[in-house]
């Protein structure tokens, strides 16, 4: 034994050797020692275990009185604030959320408050409740709310913070008791280490500012502490032991008094305090029991490490000996261990499921270790055991994190403590000893377990276990390593060492640092292993290694034992490597095996050497493998190795074993080239071997003349073979060459791949390029027809892929010269150009082949904008592929991707191109350009196209569109006047005339959208000016032809039946017609928005237009408007005058009188020459209100002059002045009088002279004098004569004469109707205009009615607004003139497409309705049956019209707001209808299907049923039940959905039995489910309490009947009383109504026989079936009751009605008197009088 060591013996056995010693001796002890009892072993321990333990009486714990609050006891609550005094109750409350708003208030409120503001008299009144917050800190400080410790450990801090308050609270703390003190230190000290970080964070600083070391000896806080820490110890030592009972002790149980009465006579005591036992909780307390033990106890731990750091001389004796007491106690240390029952005695285990005590166990064991090492030689043993066998048991990661530190400071400064948990034996009693038997240990449990954590992987925590392993084994004594029973114990630890790798214990994550860890840990412990054997004896490494009988202990054996051990674990680590479950990069692992290789032989030569053949021999048996199987990271491994081998004893070795690689590998791609063509895949794989070798050992191994030996002959004779197997063998090989042999093999391989076809020689070629390819390869012109070949191929044959032949031409210089490729690129541009001019010219869709071609081109198109000899090439390709882009129909599928790829390839040119070649492209892209907008052939797209220039390559608008002069050119070729007559309503300047025989126009002059030439370029510049503005403001002549077009818009959308040579009527949309006139006027309104004010401006253009000789300096605004002039003079058409009406009303829009003055003045001046554009100066004079002198006197030269007129001018001469008055009229709802009276008078003799005469006056003249009867009217309103029967005369003889095939008569109609409007406004406030209209109106509004129900098949803007008018005079016509077949005839009126039309024709047909609804009831109930008197039926042209589909495709389609007003029409007939016919109607619709064929279709279409109840519109904030048909607005689709909603609720509640047969007899079960759902949960209710409503709110008219409404059941009761008896009937409503059947149950009858009572439920179920009408039926049963019981006479014997006995009525006659009595009296009558006798006329009844 070396010196000073100390004997592995134990203490037992130390003292029975020096016994035997003192005896051979002759010295014997004086007081000889008292042999120890022996203890109980084996069966005999067992026998007195099992013997059952004596029950002992163990008094309870007398529980801790409660501590009164000081705020009762010392008065503090009469000193205080009554604010403050609130909260220091609420801390004593229960309720968790009271204390926390009581600590919240309290450090806002007070704390808080005080310390900032620095209140003398705040501070004085914490001061004073000091001695509460003391009373309460335990108790918060330990709550279980992490919420409420948290708020007061901050409180508590920010109090000590307080000026003046330390003191005193310390004072107090000192004087309390001695129980009290240690609740309020140990408290705090806990909350101080709690195991919330975020409170500890908080209490901390606070607690180590007042009691750490830095506090300083003298200060108040330390001497404080050094008085308590008895108590501190103490309360931390219950707490740790007894947790729940310290817990107890803050919180003590709350004592209740049994106050029972006592009972008489009984004996008076004094009433004992009883103990509340705690209630049953749920096992969610049990949990929070638990939880607040680990919680405690953790905090107690952590703070007997404060203790362990105070300055022993601080505490008193007493102290360290309770820390001593403490430390030794093996209960402590069972907090270590992370089972149920601990090691090292019998009692409960501190660490059992709770993590957070055993992290805190283990940072205190670390603590000791520092701070007490010296004290722990007392008990050592208990720890060694407690120690190790926690820690190889521990499951938990974050435990294990924090144990690993404690742990190997113990092993290291204790490595004994493995001997001493070998021979640990706990006692009986608790206490531990040590085995007093042999030298031998007995087995280790503590290595056993520790194995058992190397199997599991270090219980999965690799990272942190494997690099601790070399640390643990270093301090295991040989002695525990043979100390369980094995043949090979060595062996069997890196079994241990191997499981984990074997039972792939190691989880999912980080796994490259696992296996680092794993490798690092096998090296350094085999190293450490083979070092302490080669140290040992023989013997010990028999022992070690193998049985000890096999071994002959000789050195030579000792070191064969040793190679074989080397070997055995040398060749599993190698070949986990190369099999990669040991998944190591190469690097490391080379670093692995080379230091294993270099560190044996630091110990001996023949281990180095045996670790290296170990190596060898596995990686030339991995190349024994068939050549598609060898791991090609094996080659990676072996570069390594001769990385880490240069200048190392074994690089012979490692050069040898390279050499015998390049053999081997080469001799296997040699037979796989050899084998037959199948085997590609076997060949593929043999080169991919190969092309690893060559690329793991580069350059360096083909330059080496050993490895390369076969090298250069087997490429050069296998070359096309090795072109096979694939193009990256190639590119390693020849990157490994130099320049010039590698460029010879290099034209070579091209030669070969010009043998393959088209698609391998592609998909080699790409994976050529793909490779890491050698710089110096040089292309070969050979190779150039192969290539274009191979590209055209691609791009013509769609099977090919063009992405790999576009990658080849992103790196061409290994195949191809640069200027090859940019031929190749000339050529295929040139290819396609004609291609895609004839997609433009024939159909814009693509073709199958364009895709491609431009796939190619937007790859290659930019890489050579610089070349200046391609850019005609550009010039030529890139405006086809922009308008290829722009132009391309895109309903074609191949559109969207053909179309994006053409607007990428141009923007990438905008944004790449310099500008040379920009300019160089814009003037063949514009001649392309304006090609397509002038050519009706192509698209309209090209509008969007030309919108995508502007901006880019300096383009404007005008660039793309002809000149003003060619435009201009154009536009005169239309016709001036509009082709229908009737459009003159929209303008005065239009005379009623219109083309007769308006020319045919052929369909190629116009696109498909409906455009010609001319509308297509305006309608193009039109979209760039309104995005352009300040082109706009620099261009205002093209207002002249924006203005223009909109004319001949308005027309074609007011004509769609008319031809127009601008637009297609058929073809245009009348959208995109709306939305130009829109543009229009807001670009017009814009261009003029800035005309220069003063007097100065309007003087000049007037006089330039007067005189065209004369130049005025103007701007650009004063130029045009005199050159419009001056073009319409010229011209003097109604459409060069309208368009100048258009411009000057903007222009006059904010004139004055002067102003107006010298307009007037132009319009006189050409009133000769040009009249329309004189007409046209005057209207806009007259309509901007300026209202001067000239235009006054004009009116008035004009109407005088009238009279002057003789009959055969009228037409002439006469006819020019009605058109100018008319044009000079003031705006009607302004102040301005027309003329004076009396010339208006004068002028309507003059026109009734006129029309008096013998000259056949023209319609217009009529026309244009309607106009001005229109204007004179408020003039005449009190003038009474004959010029009013003249107005009525020519109002009636114009209604009259309209036709609606003759245009003309609709403006003669409108101008007759708003006369009419305007003599009925005038009524109103004029009596005796009144008495003269109503003596005329009836023949009036005779022919207004007869118009307005009128059918037209035309269609035209001006026919609807006269409908529009007619409609509003047919609201002011007289009930007693609506006709039945009003609603009938004006049924045609919802076709028509204005919603104005709509709404007033229903006004009428609604009325209709009602008049026919009126006819028909009095005709059906007064009319016989066979009667020639009309039916009860619906209209047919109304059916006919709801006969229609609503689909908005159909171009014959009603519109929908006028097809939803029909079906409103019909549910109206049904108001005020009769039963009968009701029922005929009913009956009707049946018989037609119209509200199942027709109308539930459209409606379930609307609320889109059929695609579920998801989809359909929320109704539940609307109120269905009423529709108001003025407030409906065209356009919004909510509207529609409302009305219809309307209509459906109208149909449940008039037809519900029709729906209902459609929902029975509907075959689409999710449809029928839909609709149910859908009319339940919106319409249902509603109707459900409507008509509970009406019942309860009906009066039945009868005292005798009750209805009793029960809404809440929706049940209705009906009660008739009948002589104190009652016949009682139930109705119950069901939640579908009226999709299900009302319920009708008879409840009690009385006097009614079964069968009338059946019919009579019968009947009302009947009549709730058909109408839905519940008081209908309460009506039925009152009256079918009443009639019964009507006229019948009481029973003579009981003086009533209905028999008591039975319920039945008189029904026993006397043939005599005729009197009639109930059954049951008669029999008690005959049986008490013993009679047969009448009571009455006592004659015999019986006969």
């Amino acid at each position: 034994m070396v010196k000073n060591q100390k004997s592995s013996a134990s203490s037992a056995t130390r003292k029975k050797h020096a016994k035997k010693v003192a005896t051979a001796a002759g010295e014997v002890a004086e007081n000889p020692p008292v042999p120890k009892q022996k203890k109980p072993r084996g069966k005999e321990k067992a026998r007195l275990k099992a013997e059952p333990r004596k029950k002992i009486y163990i008094p309870p714990v007398r529980p801790r009185a409660i501590q009164p609050d000081p705020l009762d006891t010392l008065g503090i609550a009469y000193s205080i604030s009554s604010e403050l005094h609130v909260v220091l109750r609420k801390l004593g409350k229960k309720d968790p959320v009271t204390k926390i708003h009581a600590l919240e208030e309290l450090q806002d409120d007070w704390i808080l408050k005080a310390g900032q503001e620095n209140d003398s008299q705040l501070l004085e009144e914490i001061t004073t409740v000091l001695p509460v917050w003391l009373h309460h800190i335990p108790s918060l400080f330990l709550h279980p709310s992490r919420r409420i410790r948290l708020l007061s450990g901050g409180l508590h801090s920010l109090l000590l913070a307080l000026p003046g308050i330390k003191a005193p609270l310390f004072t107090l703390i000192r004087d309390l008791e001695v129980e009290r003190q240690e609740a309020v230190i140990g408290s705090w000290c806990l909350l101080a280490h709690d195991i919330e970080n975020q409170v500890s964070l908080a209490v901390l600083p606070s607690w180590g500012e007042n009691f750490g070391p830095g506090a300083g000896a003298a200060a108040e806080g330390v001497l404080l502490i050094r008085e308590a820490a008895p108590a501190l110890i103490s309360f931390i030592r219950q707490t740790i032991f007894d947790p729940l009972g310290a817990y107890s002790v803050v919180n003590p149980i709350q004592p209740s008094v049994d106050t029972k009465p006592v009972k008489k006579g009984a004996k008076l005591t004094k009433p004992q305090p009883r103990i509340q036992a705690p209630l049953e909780t749920p096992s969610t307390d049990e949990e929070l029991s638990t939880e607040r033990k680990a919680r405690l106890r953790a905090g107690a731990l952590s703070s007997v490490k404060y203790v362990l750091g105070m300055n022993l001389l601080q505490l008193s004796e007493s102290s360290q000996e309770a820390i001593e007491e403490t430390l030794s106690n093996s209960l402590l240390w069972t907090s270590l261990y992370c089972g149920e029952q601990p090691p090292t005695n019998d009692s409960e285990c501190l660490g059992f499921e709770q993590p957070v005590v055993r992290r805190a166990a283990w940072g205190l064991l670390l603590s000791v270790l520092e701070e007490r090492k010296g004290e722990l030689d007392a008990f050592i043993s208990t720890l060694s055991t407690s120690v190790l066998r926690s820690a190889w048991a521990e499951w938990d990661a974050v435990v294990r994190a924090g144990m690993w530190q404690p742990l190997l400071n113990f092993i290291t400064e204790y490595p004994q403590c493995w001997e001493l948990d070998a021979r640990f034996l706990p006692d009986a009693d608790g206490s531990d000893s040590e085995n007093e038997g042999d030298f031998d240990l007995p087995p280790s449990v503590a290595y056993k377990e520790f194995l058992r954590f190397l199997e599991l992987g270090c219980r999965g925590s690799p990272r942190q276990g494997y690099p601790a392993l070399v640390i643990v084994l270093s301090t295991i004594p040989l002695s525990v390593t043979t100390s369980l029973p094995s043949e090979s114990p060595l062996e069997d630890l890196f079994t241990s060492f191997w499981s984990a790798l074997d039972s792939r214990a190691f989880g999912m994550t980080d796994k490259a640092q696992t296996f680092s860890a794993f490798a690092h840990a096998f090296v350094d412990c085999l190293l450490l292993f083979v070092k302490r054997l080669r140290s040992s004896t023989p013997s010990v490494v028999s022992s070690l290694v193998r049985n000890n009988s096999e071994a002959d202990g000789t050195d030579s054996e000792s070191g064969t034992i040793l190679r074989n051990f080397v070997h055995k674990q040398t060749t599993r680590f190698v070949g986990e490597t190369f099999q990669g479950r040991l998944r190591l990069d190469p690097p490391a692992a080379t670093e692995h095996l080379s230091k294993i290789v270099t560190k044996l032989d630091e110990v001996e030569k023949d281990l180095s050497k045996t670790a290296w053949e170990c190596i060898s021999d596995s990686y030339i048996r991995s190349l024994q493998s068939p050549p598609q199987s060898i791991d090609i990271q094996h080659f990676t491994y072996l570069k390594h190795i001769q990385l880490s081998a240069a200048g190392a004893l074994f690089e012979s070795s490692v050069k040898s074993l390279i050499r015998l690689t390049f053999e081997i590998v080469i001799g296997n791609v040699s037979r796989s080239l050899d084998s037959p063509p199948e085997n590609r895949t076997d060949r593929v794989k043999a080169g991919s071997t190969f092309e690893a070798l060559l690329d793991v050992w580069g350059k360096d191994g083909v330059e080496d003349p050993e490895s390369s030996i076969n090298l250069h002959p087997f490429m050069k004779a296998r070359l096309p073979q090795v072109v096979r197997c694939g193009p990256s063998l190639v590119s390693t090989y020849l990157g490994l060459l130099p320049e010039k042999p590698a460029n010879t093999y290099w034209h070579q391989v091209l030669d070969i791949v010009s043998s393959f076809t088209t698609s391998e020689a592609l998909d080699w070629l790409y994976a050529f390029n793909s490779a890491n390819v050698p710089h110096c390869l040089q292309p070969s012109q050979d190779f150039e027809e192969f290539f274009k070949n191979t590209i055209t191929t691609v791009l013509e044959d769609g099977k090919c892929n063009l992405e790999r032949a576009l990658s080849l031409l992103e790196r061409p210089d290994r195949f191809v010269t640069e200027s090859f490729v940019q031929s190749l690129f000339r050529s295929l541009s040139e290819s396609i150009v004609p291609v895609i001019q004839q997609i433009l010219r024939v159909h814009p869709a693509p073709s199958d082949d364009i895709e491609r071609h431009l796939t190619f081109f937007q790859s290659t198109l930019f890489r050579y904008l610089g070349e200046e000899s391609l850019w005609d090439v550009y010039r030529s390709l890139l405006p086809e592929i922009f308008l290829l882009g722009s132009l391309i129909d895109e309903g074609n599928e191949d559109a969207p991707s053909v179309s994006s790829k053409c607007l990428e390839i141009w923007s990438g040119f905008l944004t790449q191109s310099p500008e040379s070649v920009l300019v160089s492209v814009k003037p063949n892209l514009c001649a392309r350009l304006q090609f397509h907008v002038r050519n009706v052939d192509s698209p309209t797209m090209v509008f969007k196209a030309a919108s995508r220039l502007f901006g880019n390559m300096s383009f404007e608008v005008m660039d793309l569109v002809p000149s003003k002069e060619t435009l201009d050119s154009m536009l005169s070729a239309f016709p001036t006047e509009p082709t229908d007559a009737s459009m003159s309503m929209r303008s005065p300047l239009l005379p009623l005339s219109g083309l007769e025989d308006p020319p045919l126009t052929p369909e190629e002059k116009f696109d498909l959208d409906g455009y010609s030439s001319y509308a297509r370029i305006i309608s193009l510049l039109l979209d760039a000016l309104s995005g352009d503005r300040i082109v706009a403001k620099a261009h205002p002549w093209t207002l002249r032809h924006f203005v223009a077009l909109s004319i001949y818009a308005e027309e074609v959308a007011d004509l769609p039946n008319r031809s127009s040579e601008v637009f297609d009527a058929k073809t245009v949309s009348p959208s995109n017609l709306q939305q130009l006139v829109h543009k229009v006027q807001q670009v017009t309104t814009y261009i003029l928005s800035n005309i220069a004010d003063g007097q100065s401006w309007h003087q000049k253009v007037t006089a330039a237009c007067a005189d065209t000789k004369v130049q005025y300096d103007v701007d650009e605004i004063g130029v045009f408007v005199v050159s419009l002039f001056r073009a319409a003079i010229s011209n003097d058409n109604p459409r060069d005058a309208r368009i100048l009406h258009t411009i000057l009303q903007h222009v006059l829009s904010h004139t004055s009188k002067e102003e107006g003055e010298l307009w007037m003045g132009l319009c006189r001046r050409i009133e000769t020459k040009a009249p329309f554009v004189s007409m046209a100066v005057a209207l806009s004079v007259a309509g901007s209100g300026s209202e001067p002198l000239r235009l006054d006197r004009y009116r008035n030269e004009l109407a005088a002059n009238a009279m002057g007129v003789r009959p055969a001018k009228i037409n002439t001469e006469g006819l020019w002045i009605l058109r100018r008055l008319v044009v000079t009229a003031p705006d009607p709802d302004s102040d301005v009088v027309f003329i004076p009276q009396a010339r208006a008078v004068n002028f309507l003799k003059a026109c009734q002279h006129w029309v008096t005469s013998d000259a056949d006056i023209e319609e217009e003249v009529e026309t244009r004098m309607t106009v001005l009867f229109f204007h004179l009217a408020p003039i005449l309103q009190h003038v009474p004569g004959s010029h009013w029967d003249f107005i009525f005369d020519v109002i009636e003889n114009n209604l009259e004469n309209f036709a609606v095939e003759e245009p003309s008569t609709i403006v003669t109609l409108a101008r007759s109707l708003q006369t009419i409007l305007k003599v009925i406004d005038l009524t109103s406030t004029n009596r005796t205009l009144r008495a003269n209209w109503e003596a005329r109106n009836a023949k009036i509004f005779t022919l207004v009615r007869n118009i307005a129900t009128a059918e037209c098949g035309v269609q035209s803007g001006p026919l609807s607004t006269s409908r529009e008018l007619l409609l509003t005079v047919t609201q002011n016509i007289p009930s007693s003139l609506i006709e039945i077949e009003t609603l009938g005839k004006a049924t045609h009126l919802l076709n028509d497409k204005s919603v104005e039309v709509q709404k007033m024709a229903y006004q009428l047909m609604q009325k209709g309705a009602k008049k026919r609804t009126e006819y028909i009831v009095i005709e059906t109930g007064v009319s016989v049956p066979d009667s020639d008197s009309i039916k009860p039926e619906l209209p047919p042209e109304l059916i006919a019209f709801l006969q229609k589909s609503i689909d908005e495709e159909d171009p014959d389609a009603p519109p929908t707001f006028g097809y939803l007003l029909g079906w409103m029409c019909v549910f109206d007939l049904f108001v005020d209808a009769s039963l009968k016919v009701k029922i005929a109607y009913i009956n009707h619709l049946r018989d037609l299907e119209m509200i199942t064929s027709h109308f539930l279709p459209a409606a379930f279409r609307m609320f889109d049923l059929y695609s579920g109840i998801a989809n359909a519109p929320k109704l539940d904030i609307w109120g269905i039940e009423e529709y108001y048909v003025s407030f409906y607005e065209g356009g919004d689709p909510l509207s529609v959905v409302l009305l219809c909603a309307h209509l459906y609720y109208r149909a449940l509640k008039t037809v519900p039995t029709l729906i209902r047969s459609w929902i029975l007899e509907c075959k689409d079960r999710k449809l029928s489910t839909t609709v149910t759902a859908y009319t339940s949960k919106y319409f249902s209710s509603v109707l459900t309490d409507a008509e509970l409503e009406r019942v309860a709110t009906t009066n039945f008219g009868d005292e005798k009947m009750v209805v009793k409404v029960i809404a809440t059941h929706r049940e209705i009761n009906t009660t008739y009383t009948i002589d104190e008896s009652q016949i009682k009937m139930n109705l119950k409503i069901p939640e579908d109504w009226p999709l299900h059947f009302i319920e009708v149950r008879g409840v009690k009858k009385v006097g009614v026989k079964e069968d009338r009572w059946q019919s009579w439920i019968s009947g009302v179920r009947q009549v709730v079936l058909t109408q839905a009408n519940v008081v209908d039926g309460l009506e039925l049963f009152k009256k079918n009751v009443s009639a019964h019981f009507e006229n019948k006479t009481e029973c003579a014997i009981c003086y009533s009605l209905i028999s008591a006995a039975d319920g039945n009525l008189p029904s026993k006659p006397c043939q005599t008197c005729k009197n009639s009595f109930h059954a049951s009296c008669l029999y008690e009558w005959f049986k008490s009088s013993h009679s047969s006798s009448c009571p009455l006329c006592r004659s015999n009844i019986i006969r």
